[in-house]
């Protein structure tokens, strides 16, 4: 994303776009070192369009996942046109599809899908 381009790797020019992250006290439970940006994953669990409705839902969406799942980490973002509800901070695909498994297995966000980011990590 920071490079311009998608998640599906299609060039949109530069990026633009707003963060906000629900983190709520959460802590990485490896490490309590630094925290640092570096290449993995997340799960996206919304996409909308840029409508304030979109927003809402997003932000809905985040707070759905918090009751279920108080212990990862939220992210609200806008990447024009699109508002994102995107959360945790998996360092392989491996981890986050484990993840999504079980978010699945659970009944909730069924339209989930693993996408690349750059996350938070902790040395």
């Amino acid at each position: 994303e920071q490079n311009g381009t998608t998640d599906t790797g299609r060039s949109k020019g530069p990026l633009i776009g707003i963060v906000c992250a629900l983190s709520y006290g959460a802590v990485d439970s490896l490490s309590l070192g630094p925290k640092v940006k570096m290449n993995g994953y997340r799960i996206q669990v919304y996409f909308g369009d840029n409508s304030r409705q979109s927003k809402t839902e997003a932000r809905a969406a985040g707070l759905r996942f918090r009751n279920y799942f108080p212990s990862q980490p939220v992210y609200i973002s806008f990447v024009s046109p699109h508002w994102l509800c995107r959360v945790g901070d998996f360092r392989t695909s491996e981890e986050a599809r484990e993840f999504l498994r079980q978010v699945r297995e659970m009944g909730i966000f069924r339209d989930a899908v693993v996408v690349k980011s750059k996350i938070n990590a902790r040395l």
